[in-house]
């Protein structure tokens, strides 16, 4: 019964059950003199190393290790001794064939047609394949150029002034826009606008001289000593409001040179006074 399971040559799957979990190992049916066996095929797997052994076992009467001997258990089974002391039931995948031979190809073709028609894709609204690639390609896009209303670092080249609108065309190089987003063309002029106080300089300053022109209220008349503590608090407030104030406007004519918090200035974007 052993030589007749093993009759056929060529690789052979066979699973069996090997602490409580189901595995798959690769058996060569080979003649070993004139009786039929097998070699075991240890390389695929490293739990399959780790069972059994690559040598060859011819069929005999009883599965013993020592003797490289399997043995006939039952229907597509052999048994396989894997060490002195243990024994493992392997059975051969070709009783799925036999099970199958009753069927015939266009049974099995409508079988496989009802399992392709589950496992079809649930149908979405992206449109045809071609829409689906062109929308990947602007995803792709977008990460290399994204929009430029929300890029921080924008780079960009300013074109040469159009006599006829007295404008300049903006080309925007790491970024892309949707037209109206953000200005294509600027106004070509000949002078540069930088603010020199603002409204903290102003407001400061302001504050600051009101106070000190209060403080000398209290240099005149009688000396007391509540006007001694009001006009030098008074000429403290007002001194440091004064510095505070000019020290806004010192830092925005430094940002001048530092290029902060005003708009760069390129001396090559203006031409000649207009004719």
């Amino acid at each position: 019964m052993c030589n007749s399971l093993l009759k056929e040559s060529g690789n052979f799957l066979y699973y069996f059950i090997y602490n409580n979990n189901t595995n798959i190992v690769n058996l060569n049916h080979i003649t070993i003199g004139n009786k039929r066996g097998i070699l075991i095929n240890i390389n695929n797997s490293e739990l399959i190393n780790d069972i059994f052994v690559n040598k060859e076992y011819v069929c005999s009467n009883e599965a013993d290790f020592d003797k490289n001997t399997i043995t006939y258990y039952e229907s597509f089974k052999i048994e396989v001794p894997i060490d002195n002391n243990k024994k493992i039931i392997l059975k051969s995948m070709n009783d799925i064939k036999e099970t199958n031979n009753e069927q015939t190809g266009n049974m099995i073709c409508s079988i496989y047609d009802e399992l392709l028609k589950i496992a079809k894709p649930e149908q979405t609204n992206e449109g045809s394949f071609e829409d689906i690639i062109n929308e990947c390609c602007d995803i792709i896009d977008y990460s290399f150029n994204p929009n430029c209303t929300s890029s921080k670092k924008i780079k960009f080249n300013v074109g040469s002034c159009n006599v006829r609108s007295q404008l300049r065309e903006i080309s925007y190089l790491n970024c892309k826009y949707q037209k109206g987003e953000v200005p294509e063309y600027i106004e070509n002029k000949n002078e540069k606008c930088i603010i020199l106080g603002g409204f903290k300089f102003l407001l400061l300053l302001t504050i600051s001289s009101m106070i000190m022109d209060i403080s000398v209220l209290f240099w005149i008349g009688e000396l007391k000593k509540y006007k001694c503590i009001i006009r030098i608090w008074t000429m403290i407030i007002g001194i440091t409001g004064l510095i505070c104030a000019y020290s806004i406007k010192s830092e925005i004519i430094i940002s001048v040179y530092h290029n902060k918090n005003i708009t760069k200035y390129y001396p090559e974007w203006c031409n000649k006074e207009r004719t």
